[in-house]
């Protein structure tokens, strides 16, 4: 289904006519969270593996995307956990943005977007290729490289 000529009739908008359910989106990539929207989303969640998703992500626009991002988070900082939280903020903002007008329209009720961020280091939840590639280096390798628990 293409969600760009979704109506308003579709399934998630007759459950939130119909029910006190409402449909949040789980790590979406920008196009995602248009098409969610359009489809009756009216929250979002980013969780910690969002940024790898992104890098792992099936359109190259998105992983280009996401690479860049990245690369600046990590040019900012010399503390790897800030990188990350650097990245992971960035790369939620233009969701956030998208997710804005429903807050604003009920901002008791729609428009949230959560964003859930454990550290990189000790959580185990992010791979360790997240910043492993020979571009992006950190100062302290081990840091990634040693066995998560």
């Amino acid at each position: 289904m293409n969600m760009d000529t979704q109506d308003k009739n579709g399934y998630f908008h007759r459950l939130h006519a119909q029910t006190p359910t409402r449909f949040w989106v789980n790590n979406p990539s920008r196009d995602e969270a248009d098409w969610a929207i359009t489809a009756g989303a009216v929250g979002c969640t980013c969780n910690p593996s969002f940024g790898q998703k992104m890098l792992d992500h099936p359109s190259e626009e998105e992983r280009r995307y996401a690479s860049a991002l990245l690369d600046e988070a990590i040019a900012s900082t010399d503390n790897d956990s800030e990188a990350h939280v650097v990245y992971q903020r960035t790369l939620v903002k233009p969701i956030m943005e998208k997710f804005l007008p429903l807050h604003q329209s009920n901002p008791r009720r729609y428009g949230f977007v959560s964003i859930s961020h454990v550290s990189l280091i000790t959580s185990g939840i992010v791979s360790t290729s997240f910043f492993d590639s020979p571009r992006r280096r950190l100062r302290n390798p081990s840091a990634i490289t040693a066995p998560i628990r």
